[in-house]
C-alpha cells in the first residue's frame, strides 16, 4: 500500500476533470486498488455512498440527442432568399407552402423573360436590314 503512487493519480483525477470526463464505479476501481478504494469515504451530503453510479446518475440512463451542432454547409433557398445553418429547417421550409408559392412565381418570370427573349429574337430577323 505504501508504493501507491498518489502524486500520478492526483494527475489522473487533474486530467479527467479538465477534460471534462465523469467517475464512475468503473473509472474509480481502475484508479485505485482494492484495498485503497475500499478504504475511501465516499459521502454525498454527509450519507455514506455504497453505489457510486446509483449516486451520480440517479438510476436512470442518460440520454443525450445529437442534432447537427456545428454546421458544415449553409443551405440557401434562392427564390425566397434565405439561408439556413441546419438541413433539418431547410427541408422543413422546402415543403412550407410559402415556398412553394415563391418557387412558382419565379418559374413564371423565368418563363416570361424566355418568351420575351424569343419575341425579341424573331423580330429582329424579320426587320430588313440597311442594303
Amino acid at each position: 500500500m505504501d508504493s501507491f503512487d498518489w502524486e500520478n493519480t492526483a494527475l489522473t483525477l487533474l486530467e479527467k476533470n479538465l477534460n471534462g470526463h465523469s467517475l464512475n464505479s468503473d473509472a474509480l476501481k481502475e484508479l485505485f486498488p482494492p484495498e485503497i478504494l475500499n478504504e475511501l469515504d465516499i459521502r454525498d451530503n454527509g450519507n455514506e455512498v455504497e453505489d457510486i453510479d446509483a449516486a451520480l446518475y440517479g438510476g436512470r440512463p442518460q440520454i443525450i440527442e445529437i442534432r447537427e451542432a456545428k454546421p458544415t454547409e449553409v443551405y440557401h433557398c434562392k427564390c425566397c432568399n434565405r439561408s439556413f445553418k441546419r438541413r433539418d429547417n431547410f427541408k422543413r421550409h422546402m415543403l412550407s407552402s410559402l415556398h412553394q408559392r415563391r418557387h412558382r412565381a419565379m418559374e413564371m418570370e423565368a418563363l416570361a423573360a424566355k418568351h420575351e427573349k424569343e419575341l425579341d429574337k424573331l423580330e429582329t430577323k424579320d426587320e430588313p436590314g440597311d442594303i
